[in-house]
Formats: C-alpha cells, structure tokens, sequence
C-alpha cells in the first residue's frame, strides 16, 4: 500500500493538468488508501478537494463521466461515514449518488449506496434502520446483475442478524447468498450447528 500511495500521491503533484474526473479518480484511490493506513489527516484532505472538484463539475456542466462523480461520493461518503464517524454527511453523499445514479439507471450502485448507509447504521447501533436499508439495497440488487453489492448487502444482513442474536436469520441470508456450496453452513449459525 505504502508504494501505491507513494505512486498516486506523486502522479497527484504533478499531473495538475490532468482531466478533473481523471484526478479524482487518483484522489479517490489516494485517500482509500491513506485511509486503511490510519492517516485521517490526508483521507479527510483528499476527501475536501474530491467533493470541491465534483460540485464545481456538477455546476459548470462540465461532468464527462457521470459514473466517477458517483465513485467519488460513494467512496468520500464511505471515508467520511465509516473512516471518520460523520454519518449525516456520509449519508449526504449517499443520496446524491442515488439520485445521480436512478438518473443513469444504474440501479447496482443505488443498491450499493444502500448497503454502505446500512453499513454506518450498524456502526451506530441502530439496526433497524441498518436492517431496513441492507433490504433494501439487497432487493434492488436482486433487479440488478450486481453479484458484489448483493454479496455485500448479504454479508452485511448475515453480520446484522448475528449481532442481534438472530441465528435463523443469518443462517436464511447464507442460504440466500449461497455462501457455502454445502447445503449446510458447516456450524456457522446456531440452526446448522452440530449436535453434541
């Protein structure tokens, strides 16, 4: 990770001339990354500069890739929500990728913009609302060629229902995402394990 960094954060000072969406693109690697290497200062940095870049495209119409403006508050709202504890502004973010992404018809990433504000809901203790959103992101995945957001939003209920002590739920969602190719969950939830 460290030569990743290394690599972006060079390619950042001095590609200043590069397409805004290109260099977004970087800062959205670059703060992913210093973000996993604990560095809160630089994430948050890079997070700032990502979001000025993406509202100044948004305004001007100059937008050429509708799909990186999307990347870039799915992972800003991500960094700032799970890496940091902001969750109104990560939720924020997450609403405008779903609003920008229905507009294109891209119902995986509205599905994933679902599953990562579930993902901060559990972080905050409030499973309800977690449990409501994972739903239904992994509804919308279900409409949608999205086998990673739904193998995400499954995972995620999977760890939901485990946390609230709910074995045969847990054990329904790993039935559901086919975690397993054995028919049992080899012990993982109450209802599959071994009797003694």
């Amino acid at each position: 990770l460290a030569e990743g960094r290394m690599w972006l954060e060079s390619s950042l000072s001095a590609g200043h001339q590069a397409a805004p969406a290109l260099r977004t693109r970087a800062q959205s690697y670059a703060a992913g990354i210093a973000m996993w290497q604990g560095d809160t200062t630089r994430t948050m940095s890079l997070a700032r500069v990502m979001l000025q870049v993406e509202r100044s495209l948004a305004v001007s119409g100059e937008s050429e890739d509708r799909q990186a403006m999307i990347r870039s508050f799915l992972r800003v709202g991500s960094l700032i929500g799970l890496g940091q504890g902001i969750p109104a502004r990560a939720r924020a973010l997450f609403k405008k990728a779903q609003a920008l992404a229905w507009r294109v018809g891209d119902i995986q990433t509205v599905s994933a913009a679902f599953v990562l504000e579930g993902n901060i809901s559990i972080s905050q203790g409030d499973h309800g609302a977690a449990k409501d959103l994972l739903e239904e992101g992994l509804a919308l995945a279900r409409r949608a060629p999205a086998r990673t957001v739904s193998s995400a939003a499954i995972g995620s209920l999977v760890g939901l229902a485990l946390l609230r002590g709910d074995t045969v739920a847990a054990h329904a969602y790993l039935k559901e995402g086919q975690v397993n190719s054995n028919p049992r969950c080899r012990g993982i939830c109450g209802p599959c394990m071994p009797s003694s």
